[in-house]
C-alpha cells in the first residue's frame, strides 16, 4: 500500500501491534518477523526506486513548494475533521454510510479481541487526525473522502464480529455460498 500513496505508513505500527499482540509468545515473535520482513521489503524497494527516479529515498515524486501552493501545510484540523467525516461534499458518513456498521460492532469485538479493537480503531483515529491536519485534506476535486479510501475496509473489521453474532452457523454458510 505505500508504494500506492506514502500516508499507508501510518498503518504500519498498528499492524505491528496486532502481530506483537495475539497468540503465544512465539507464535508473537514469528507473526512479528514475518509482519516486519513483508513491510521492510517492498519499503526498501521503495526507497531504492525513490533514489534512483529523484536522487532521495524521502523524495517521493510530489515535491512542491508549500507556502506557494498552500499544498500540505499543517492547519488546525477541525475544518478537515468536519470535511472528512461529516461534510455533503466529502464526509465519510454520507458517501459509505456502511462504516457506520464497524462502528455499531466495534464494542464486540473488543470484545473478542481488545487488542485487535485497539489496533483498528487507534489506526482510523491516526489516520482521520493526520488527515484532517493538512491544508489538502479534501483530496482536490473529486466527490467523498479520497484520502479515507484504504481505511474503509478496516473500518469496516468490526462489523464482522457484529453480522457473525447475528447469523447462525447454517446461514453463514449460504451467505458466503452466495457472495463467494
Amino acid at each position: 500500500a505505500v508504494t500506492a500513496h506514502v500516508t499507508a505508513l501510518l498503518f504500519l505500527p498498528f499492524w505491528l501491534a496486532i502481530a506483537l499482540g495475539v497468540g503465544t509468545r512465539r507464535e508473537r515473535v514469528t507473526s512479528g518477523a514475518r509482519f516486519l520482513a513483508g513491510a521492510l521489503i517492498p519499503l526498501a524497494l521503495l526507497a531504492i526506486y525513490d533514489h534512483a527516479r529523484f536522487g532521495s529515498i524521502w523524495e517521493t515524486g510530489r515535491s512542491f513548494q508549500p507556502d506557494r501552493f498552500n499544498y500540505g501545510v499543517l492547519q488546525a484540523p477541525w475544518r478537515g475533521l468536519w470535511g472528512l467525516t461529516l461534510s455533503p461534499g466529502k464526509g465519510l458518513l454520507l458517501f459509505c454510510p456502511v462504516v457506520a456498521l464497524g462502528l455499531a460492532g466495534w464494542r464486540r469485538l473488543a470484545a473478542r479481541s481488545r487488542v485487535v479493537a485497539l489496533a483498528i480503531a487507534s489506526a482510523l483515529i491516526a489516520r482521520v487526525a493526520f488527515i484532517a491536519t493538512r491544508s489538502d485534506w479534501h483530496g482536490g476535486f473529486c466527490l467523498g473522502p479520497r484520502y479515507l479510501l484504504m481505511a474503509v475496509p478496516f473500518a469496516l473489521l468490526p462489523a464482522v464480529a457484529w453480522l457473525d453474532d447475528l447469523v447462525d452457523c447454517h446461514r453463514r454458510r449460504a451467505l458466503a455460498a452466495v457472495f463467494v
